[in-house]
């Protein structure tokens, strides 16, 4: 279920070579990648009755989705802000990015946690499906995405769809919430997914970066190694 969290390292071959080289991340998200292997892999198990995969899939759904459901806030906050500063710097004279910033961290952590609780939802109800059917491993691997090329794509595609849907829906919550002055210096529902988009784009494109640059240096410190 990478897809759901911001995109992690992958593996690199080193030139020349068939060995990979791992970052200290990569071999992080590989353990715990075995980890959930081994407990989906006993949830397809035949010593489990359909309530009992049940009640241990919704287990596992608690564990993972309150974190992410703050990490989808967090990124939320942060990709907003970011997304209007670039926007506004852009365009100057524009009074549409000229709102409150604090105004656009509630807009981006708000719409983007609630977003997120209904993202982890979606997936709750896949899981238990799957369950029943006894096809959870089956759900991981559609989950997870082959090549990195597919999954760096795919998660540049995703995290942008998030952040254009999670601006609106912000301002569309908080704007029941405030007077006529407050509402007046906020982002309105086509600026709010701009910047959304944006920011959460910006943000996604510097995990990938991030990651290039780990790798890179792994790569390095590996070839420099006495063979």
């Amino acid at each position: 279920m990478s897809s759901l969290h911001p995109p992690s390292a992958t593996e690199s071959n080193r030139p020349g070579t068939t060995d990979t080289v791992e970052t200290q991340q990569d071999s992080e998200a590989r353990h715990k990648h075995k980890r959930l292997h081994r407990v989906l892999t006993r949830l397809d198990g035949d010593d489990l009755s359909s309530a009992e995969r049940v009640s241990a899939i919704v287990g596992l759904w608690l564990f993972m989705s309150v974190p992410g459901v703050g990490i989808y806030a967090l990124n939320g906050f942060l990709g907003l802000v970011l997304g209007q500063a670039v926007l506004r710097a852009i365009h100057p004279g524009d009074p549409g990015y000229a709102t409150s910033v604090r105004s656009t961290m509630q807009i981006g952590a708000v719409g983007s946690g609630v977003l997120g609780v209904a993202i982890w939802a979606v997936v709750l109800m896949l899981l238990c499906l799957a369950a029943v059917s006894r096809n959870v491993k089956g759900f991981a691997r559609t989950m997870n995405m082959s090549t990195s090329i597919r999954k760096d794509l795919g998660s540049l595609a995703f995290y942008t769809a998030v952040g254009a849907a999670s601006g609106p829906l912000g301002v569309a919550i908080l704007k029941h919430h405030r007077s006529a002055s407050q509402r007046a210096d906020m982002l309105n529902v086509s600026d709010a997914a701009r910047v959304g988009a944006l920011g959460w784009f910006l943000l996604a494109v510097s995990w990938l970066l991030n990651h290039q640059s780990n790798t890179l240096k792994s790569r390095d410190q590996a070839d420099q190694r006495p063979i």
